[in-house]
């Protein structure tokens, strides 16, 4: 590394550093964070790509021009290094219309990221991260086969595999939001040593056995299989549900992730009632699904009971593992784990309200917060 890319990088590690400790602190104010915006930073967005998320959230036509174009971009940095906003959320909770005190109610990514990444110093977050060791660990609650193929040497295996079963689905090992992700069947007239030439170069992956959905479970959506994400705490044996949201997929796609087009809807941890209309990651908006033509708000998720009753289950199996966002699916036989996900967004799931008080109330026990 050159002397200028050391002098960039240490500005760096030292700026992040006392934006981290004035925000938590609250040490900060608006003159110096309005300072630090003309500074020299790696991070800050290019100019383009703030375009891009505010054409995404507010439509081709609506992109304001010259100076409100100019006051836009400032309060979109502003609302990144005060607030810990990511852009988009900016947009999605409205921030331009919330009040000072208000807007600090929303626990924001940036922020939300370090509480995380504090927590997951004490917990087992390697578990998570692998998809392999996940199963190996929760393997009772995924109720169906998972092959890691880490080597060209399980062939074999990869072969037998489609010997009993006549579909199967490949995941990248580590990586998440629907990205990678492919379903084969042999009833489309491919066959299994067909199959191992195509995926044989993304080791290594995981093969995993097809989830038959619950048919109460795919009137929202039939050619994906629709997941709850299930955000929890788990701490000195008591359980905290602290979010749910049904994640459906939508035009055709097999999964469900909204980085990947799907889309989500709040769900009552208690009831299982959707709350609200769901919405993209681009926040459209959709009081029904635009494909199946199911209202959103007021339906239920179907045995919810049964998924309470599980979740106070998977949660002691890792007890220092605090906090997962864990995702389930509703088969024909009842719920199973898909995966679970250490670094989960909550982006999306209370809009209308900011959740500081319940982080408190949670993290806050064994990580500070500022309150």
């Amino acid at each position: 590394m050159n002397d200028k890319k050391k002098k960039e990088s240490g500005w760096a590690k030292a700026k992040n550093s006392i934006l981290r400790f004035a925000f938590h602190k609250r040490a900060i104010s608006k003159a110096i964070a309005a300072l630090m915006l003309v500074l020299p930073s790696k991070e800050k967005e290019k100019a383009g790509t703030v375009i891009n998320k505010i054409r995404s959230f507010n439509g081709p036509f609506s992109i304001p021009s010259g100076k409100e174009y100019r006051q836009l971009l400032l309060k979109l940095y502003f609302a990144r290094v005060y607030y810990a906003a990511e852009y988009k959320e900016y947009f999605m909770y409205g921030l331009d219309k919330v009040s000072d005190p208000d807007k600090l109610e929303y626990v924001c990514w940036f922020e939300l990221k370090d509480y995380l990444k504090k927590l997951n110093e004490l917990g087992r977050p390697e578990i998570f991260r692998n998809k392999e060791k996940t199963y190996e660990v929760f393997r009772g609650f995924f109720r169906r086969e998972l092959l890691y193929v880490s080597s060209e040497q399980l062939r074999d295996e990869f072969l037998s595999f489609f010997q009993r079963h006549s579909s199967g689905i490949i995941k990248p090992s580590e990586r998440y939001g629907g990205e990678g992700i492919e379903i084969y069947n042999l009833s489309d007239g491919i066959s299994p040593e067909q199959i191992w030439e195509e995926v044989s170069v993304k080791i290594p992956f995981v093969l995993e056995e097809l989830i038959e959905q619950a048919p109460e479970m795919s009137v929202f959506y039939p050619q994906a299989i629709n997941t709850i994400r299930y955000n929890t705490f788990y701490h000195d044996g008591k359980l905290t549900r602290l979010q749910a949201a049904l994640r459906i997929g939508r035009g055709g796609s097999h999964v469900d992730n909204a980085t990947s087009g799907g889309i989500y809807a709040p769900v009552d941890v208690q009831t299982g009632r959707i709350t609200g209309p769901a919405r993209s990651d681009n926040n459209e908006m959709f009081e029904e699904h635009p494909d199946t033509g199911v209202h959103f708000e007021g339906s239920f998720i179907p045995r919810w009971n049964e998924l309470n009753a599980l979740l106070e289950k998977v949660v002691c199996v890792v007890p220092e593992q605090m906090q997962v966002g864990w995702d389930f699916a509703l088969s024909k036989d009842g719920w199973v784990m898909v995966e679970g996900n250490t670094m989960p967004a909550i982006q999306g799931f209370d809009l209308d309200h900011g959740m500081r008080k319940l982080f408190i109330e949670t993290f806050g026990t064994v990580v500070p917060m500022w309150h």
